[in-house]
């Protein structure tokens, strides 16, 4: 069974962390395939077995759907945005085919005289040339449209081909539509009934909030039979199976996601697309390696048929590449076609578009936490965009400067003589292709402009990369000291792309995605294989999840992201080809824990959290004290980037004369709440930033503002992650520097190279390059080589 932080009970029922013999396949007792995995147990007879939601069928996409249900703000706006969906779908096609096949363009561009003014030319036998202004007459949109039965009769069997398929894939998307109005229907009346929540108060309600009107409803309807009572974890381990997973493999490095290209080199590619096979292949198809959503196939749990569920595994790829490949023209067409309509007019109204920037597909993988739902990763990504774009904007080239002033001084006068001739006599506008001279100009003039720099900004790369690095929490050590160099900047432009690159990606994605299945994600398949077997275990009430989901610093736990005190034998398991990299595990967990402040956690993580909240308690007593040496206490380096965030922390804890963290505020902190992050009541003193303001004496003098004293708990609780995030890392670069100085002094004794794995860290901790995992020769284990 289970305990309530997700861990395994063996031998007889002693509750403890799992033991270090589970890559050989999972330890658990073999789970009842009805409904979720795990050991069933016979239900108190108070249950109430006649509730409409007891016994849910399918909890996985029964809690997605009461997660994004809150998020759609309710059942009118999804269906509305769904069906709106539809409509848009067919104006594309519509508007597409009409474009190419029904406008007479020789007529529209005054090359051909329209056939309603034939009878009159031939009739005054004209004889000089034809404009669109002759005898003050001008061509009307409904001269050079063709008519509609003449339009139809002469479609070309290219168009016919295409117009049959998205007329399939509409109908396939109506039926789509219909399905999700029925269980969206039942999701809203769930709400009703069992979270006692109308529709119109989703906006006011956060997530956590809903959740745990969720976990209440448990213990009366019994939506799942295995367990009495769930857990926050549960419900986040059945919403996120599938990206837990995907979080994990891009961690460990199982996944192909670089490319080579010509003249650009090696560079990151996780497109949409490619994101969408790599689910249907691994966890949504039929004969992928999940069966009913929550169960890994038993074969692929067995070491000894690792070789021919990994051929099997390699034939389902190839079948999935061919298929893209055959309907690569009619995705690439409807790719450039809805590129165009969706992107035209923001690049008239706004031609910098093209030249701000977004979080990149592979990002918002690689910097995803364990158990983070998609409304808090958007939170703190969100948080991190205007320093980010600050960041990125201090590297610029001094040749492209000089190259961006001159060209648009020139384009700039010129268009500026242009408008002047225009405000004087509007029939310059008339001239030919004017507008069209008017349009290129701007565009010129304001992509120039995107490309100088302020004069009058200051720019301190170092602390702009701290605060980007509090917020998106994981980053290379090698980054400290050396954000000004343009070698860190082009490592986070490939978290940090722009969006002209994002555009560029998704279009040619239907070509590129096929070969990328066939000739990488095929050759992973033993890799992927073992990462299932090897990294999969089996909760009551959950099922097969992915091991790393279960924030085990025992098992998964990094010694070089722990405090000195941590690294004992019999706490963590130190097996590097077992551990998480760039500290996710931990760091996931402290997340975790100030997001969901009621979870209880297992042993384990009690252990270690109290650890850590030990060192932050030391570094801000050095602080108040002055012992010590100020340049190397990791609590008052963490605190630097966060500036004035923590003023609300502290001028709140001095509101009214008690801890404004512990209070309830939602008799004025209500409003647009369904994507905020955390509990309405914040974190309280569950966080290591309270711990290191009170003892570090900070809250005592501040002077506070009203407006600071109106911050809300759910940013206080950011904050309380960001500081938590870069005191994690300084930890781990107070680790990495007391190994190197360690292993120094010894191997001056003794005369002895340092070890291998110390030789090693600086490439560890760098940026994340291309690794391949393979397992070696009779061993279970998969070995990932670094």
């Amino acid at each position: 069974m289970a305990t309530a932080g997700g861990y395994h009970t063996i031998n007889g029922g002693e509750d403890r962390p799992p033991v270090h013999d589970y890559p050989s396949g999972p330890s658990a007792v073999p789970p009842d395939h009805h409904h979720g995995g795990g050991i069933s147990f016979s239900m108190p007879a108070e249950h109430n077995r006649s509730s409409k939601f007891h016994h849910v069928a399918d909890l996985d996409k029964f809690f997605t759907r009461v997660y994004r249900y809150h998020q759609g703000n309710g059942f009118f706006c999804m269906m509305l945005q769904e069906c709106l969906e539809l409509v848009q779908f067919a104006y594309v096609v519509i508007f597409s085919t009409f474009l190419l096949e029904c406008v007479d363009y020789d007529i529209l561009f005054a090359n051909k005289i329209p056939e309603s003014w034939r009878e009159w030319w031939e009739r005054n036998n004209i004889t000089f040339g034809f404009n669109s202004t002759t005898y003050g007459q001008k061509v009307t949109l409904s001269d050079a449209v063709i008519p509609t039965a003449q339009c139809v009769h002469n479609f070309r069997p290219g168009v016919i081909l295409l117009i049959i398929v998205a007329a399939a894939f509409w109908l396939f998307r109506l039926a789509k539509v219909f399905s999700h109005f029925l269980s969206y229907s039942e999701t809203r009346r769930f709400y009703r009934i069992a979270l006692k929540i109308e529709d119109y108060e989703l906006v006011n309600l956060t997530w956590h909030e809903v959740l745990q009107r969720l976990l209440s409803a448990q213990k009366v309807h019994q939506m799942c039979i295995h367990k009495s009572e769930l857990t926050e974890l549960d419900i986040y381990h059945r919403i996120l199976r599938v990206e837990n997973y995907l979080v994990s493999m891009i961690n460990k490095q199982t996944l192909p996601v670089t490319l080579f290209t010509p003249f650009i080199g090696r560079s990151t590619f996780l497109s949409k697309s490619y994101l969408y096979n790599l689910e249907f292949i691994l966890f949504r198809g039929i004969g992928s390696p999940f069966e009913h959503n929550w169960q890994l196939r038993e074969e692929y749990k067995v070491y000894g048929r690792r070789a021919e569920v990994a051929a099997q595994l390699r034939r389902r790829i190839a079948w999935t590449a061919l298929v893209n490949f055959i309907f690569c023209p009619v995705v690439l067409v409807w790719r450039i076609l809805y590129a165009f309509f969706d992107y035209a007019d923001i690049i008239k109204r706004d031609p910098g578009t093209l030249g701000s920037r977004r979080w990149s597909n592979y990002a918002r993988l690689n910097l995803r936490h364990f158990n983070e739902l998609e409304h808090e990763l958007n939170a703190r990504l969100n948080r991190a965009y205007k320093p980010a774009t600050m960041y990125m904007n201090i590297f610029t080239s001094p040749l492209v400067t000089i190259l961006a002033k001159n060209v648009a001084f020139i384009a700039g006068s010129l268009l500026a003589v242009l408008i002047f001739c225009t405000v004087l006599d509007e029939d310059v506008l008339k001239v030919s292709h004017m507008l069209t001279t008017l349009t290129v100009l701007g565009v010129i003039v304001a992509g120039c402009r995107a490309c100088i720099p302020d004069e009058h900004a200051v720019f301190l790369p170092e602390n702009l990369l701290s605060i980007v690095i509090s917020e998106i929490h994981y980053a290379p050590e090698t980054w400290k000291g050396r954000a000004h160099t343009t070698d860190v900047r082009t490592e986070f432009a490939g978290l940090f792309q722009y969006r002209f690159s994002h555009i560029c990606e998704e279009l040619f994605s239907p070509v590129v995605t096929p070969f990328i299945l066939y000739f990488c994600l095929r050759e992973q398949s033993l890799a992927i294989v073992d990462f299932f077997r090897n990294f999969t275990v089996d909760l009551v009430g959950v099922g097969d999840v992915c091991s790393f989901a279960e924030m085990d610093v025992r098992k998964h736990g990094d010694p070089e992201w722990t405090p000195d005190s941590l690294v004992e034998p019999d706490r963590i398991l130190d097996s590097e080809r077992n551990r998480a990299d760039q500290g996710k595990t931990e760091l996931s967990l402290i997340h975790f824990k100030l997001m969901n402040p009621e979870w209880k956690p297992p042993a384990e993580a009690v252990w270690f959290m109290q650890k850590i909240r030990e060192q932050v308690e030391r570094g801000a007593q050095q602080m108040q004290t002055g012992e010590g040496n100020m340049q190397e206490n990791a609590v008052l380096a963490s605190l630097m980037p966060l500036g004035q965030r923590v003023q609300g922390l502290m001028c709140g804890s001095m509101f009214g004369g008690q801890d404004f963290t512990t209070g309830h505020i939602e008799g004025y902190a209500r409003g647009d709440l369904k994507r905020e992050e955390g509990a309405l009541s914040g974190s309280g003193n569950a966080g290591l930033l309270n711990t290191a303001m009170t003892n570090s004496g900070m809250e005592k003098s501040s002077a506070c503002s009203p407006l600071q004293l109106q911050s809300s708990p759910m940013e206080l609780t950011a904050a309380d992650m960001s500081f938590s995030a870069l005191f994690m890392h300084e930890l781990h670069r107070k680790r990495i520097r007391a190994s190197i100085y360690q292993y120094g002094a010894i191997g001056e004794e003794q005369d002895e190279p340092p070890p291998p794995q110390l030789a090693a860290q600086s490439s560890r901790h760098s940026s994340r390059a291309s690794r391949n995992t393979t397992e070696e020769e009779g061993s279970p284990l998969l070995d990932f080589k670094k």
